[in-house]
């Protein structure tokens, strides 16, 4: 079940039997439900209380404009779908568009944001061969950084439970809330990627969307580059941990990771 809390008057539901992609934001553990921070493909706008050109922990509008659509790669794994993105070939249309595919499955600070930190990081990859290759190198890095403290929080977690402790330790967020940081070897480009997603969720940010507070500690970081004062990362831990909307959890989250106070065990 999708519940649509916010929709445009000028969006449309998707048409049934239609195939929609979305990205879980949260779990209703006691029922076994998921919320959807947003939904793409026959379904063009965020839904589940996200704000615009965020699309929840997903990021609004890529800057790819491809994508692969047929069926075939949709049942792609992540795996298969970077081996189309070194497969020379291939036009170079196509696999860009398998990068756009391969960050559709993993995306540490949104789909926006992790497309738009790539190219940084790499390059223009939807115009040079080899700046496609960096970028993908750079996003398969920080998957094996991830994959690494999943596995490590996934086995913590079942030795708790053992132990009796269902409930996660205070300070460690549910998994459904760790998005927002970009997992690498070297802290700085994770620093890098949250302030670059801040910038665009600035950017995108619009009047009334969010309060002065939230907006005050989030442009603070941008201009120090996450240099906050301790009362700003103390209200950033408070308001990361708390059961905020989204709109204020995941700003804060990623300022937390900009400021090398966030160093999560897994992104669900």
């Amino acid at each position: 079940m999708a519940e649509i809390t916010t929709l445009p008057s000028d969006a449309d539901l998707p048409a049934v039997a239609s195939n929609v992609t979305g990205e879980v934001i949260d779990h209703a553990e006691h029922n076994h439900q998921v919320r959807s921070g947003s939904l793409s493909g026959d379904l063009t706008t965020s839904v589940a209380g996200t704000q615009p050109g965020k699309k929840g922990v997903s990021g609004g509008s890529t800057p790819c404009n491809t994508r692969p659509d047929d069926r075939k790669c949709r049942l792609m794994g992540f795996s298969e779908r970077a081996r189309r993105v070194r497969d020379g070939r291939l036009a170079h249309g196509q696999r860009v568009a398998a990068l756009c595919s391969c960050v559709s499955l993993y995306h540490p600070i949104g789909h926006r944001a992790t497309l738009s930190f790539l190219a940084e990081l790499a390059g223009p990859y939807q115009r040079h061969e080899q700046a496609l290759l960096d970028a993908l190198d750079a996003l398969e890095a920080s998957r094996a950084v991830w994959r690494v403290e999943a596995s490590g929080y996934v086995n913590s977690r079942a030795r708790q439970k053992r132990l009796g402790r269902h409930v996660p330790p205070d300070g460690d967020p549910p998994r459904s809330r760790m998005g927002g940081h970009w997992y690498a070897a070297v802290p700085d480009v994770s620093r890098r990627a949250a302030v670059h997603a801040l910038k665009l969720w600035e950017r995108d940010l619009q009047p009334g969307s969010a309060n002065d507070e939230v907006r005050s500690i989030v442009r603070c970081c941008i201009a120090t580059g996450g240099r906050l004062t301790a009362e700003q990362l103390d209200t950033v831990s408070i308001r990361r941990t708390q059961d905020e909307a989204e709109d204020v959890r995941w700003p804060m989250t990623l300022t937390a990771s900009a400021t090398g106070a966030l160093r999560p065990a897994v992104r669900a």
